[in-house]
């Protein structure tokens, strides 16, 4: 069970080690990529193992998140050097102090597993996020989403930085993809609204002028979805934050509705269809509106 983590010791311990084998292959690492590491490692070592239930994680805006592993990274904090690309490295005189053998000795399945994952050095730091997403999100949905959708809403200040219609295609393969459960039902009506007001726009040829007015909503709709799966989506460690983050779900996607039914401004009038649709008509304008960009 998740309800506490009352010894943060095998945690540190983890930490320890991990920075102690990025150090002496020269790999620098920042907090968000150990959170990272660490869940990866958490996976592969199963729910089985008696470590599993130490390192408690939710899913969130960018992943798999865990407070307590985020809280041991910061208190190693004066044992850094920091590099200009905001990763950490420990100090050459740290080495000895973080060379965390009995640790390592009680548990050698993770040397094996770490060594696996750092031994191209490359390859961990270009795929670890999206290799998480891949084999680990809680719905199908969520690697197109952050990484073809939201990240590029995101960084992309110009529609000229990416394939404009391959984008709106895959905001309609999102939208087949949102998930059944009831407790999103609310939230797929507005993300059906928003991909009908989205191809009247590209309809008119307007996508591009109208690109950096679509990216806050855009960046919405992922935000308020990821709100969501954090509320189905955590440890038991979590669950006395369960009615405060479904609060801010409930919350999040009152504004989304209306921040997406302001984006039927950027539609000319005459264009508009009916507003009230309910999902299923929604879906079935989508479909007959939008067939042409799911090829």
């Amino acid at each position: 069970m998740f309800m506490e983590v009352s010894d943060v010791s095998s945690i540190d311990n983890l930490m320890k080690y991990l920075l102690y084998e990025l150090k002496v292959r020269n790999m620098g690492i920042s907090k968000t990529l150990m959170i990272k590491l660490i869940f990866k490692i958490r996976e592969v070592l199963g729910k089985d193992h008696e470590l599993y239930s130490q390192l408690p994680y939710y899913w969130y805006f960018y992943g798999p998140f865990s407070q307590p592993i985020h809280d041991s990274f910061i208190f190693f904090h004066d044992k850094y050097e920091y590099s200009s690309f905001g990763q950490v490295i420990l100090k050459n005189g740290c080495l000895n102090e973080f060379d965390n053998g009995d640790f390592i000795s009680k548990y050698p399945e993770i040397d094996s597993i770490t060594n696996g994952l750092l031994k191209n050095s490359q390859k961990f730091y270009k795929n670890i996020k999206k290799d998480i997403y891949k084999e680990y999100a809680p719905f199908d949905i969520m690697y197109p989403f952050k990484f073809k959708i939201f990240d590029i809403a995101h960084n992309s200040r110009s529609p000229e930085q990416f394939d404009n219609e391959e984008f709106i295609k895959n905001m309609f393969r999102c939208e087949a993809k949102l998930p059944c459960d009831s407790y999103y039902a609310q939230y797929n009506d507005v993300f059906s609204k928003f991909l009908t007001n989205l191809d009247f726009i590209n309809e008119e040829n307007n996508f591009c002028s109208c690109w950096n007015l679509l990216r806050d909503p855009i960046k919405d709709l992922w935000k308020t979805f990821a709100k969501g799966v954090r509320v189905e989506y955590k440890d038991d460690y979590y669950n006395y934050k369960e009615a405060s983050w479904n609060r801010d779900y409930l919350g999040s996607l009152k504004e989304l509705s209306i921040t997406i039914n302001e984006t039927k401004n950027l539609v000319h009038l005459d264009k508009l269809p009916k507003t009230d649709y309910t999902p299923a008509e929604s879906k079935m304008v989508n479909a007959t509106i939008g067939g042409y960009l799911r090829g």
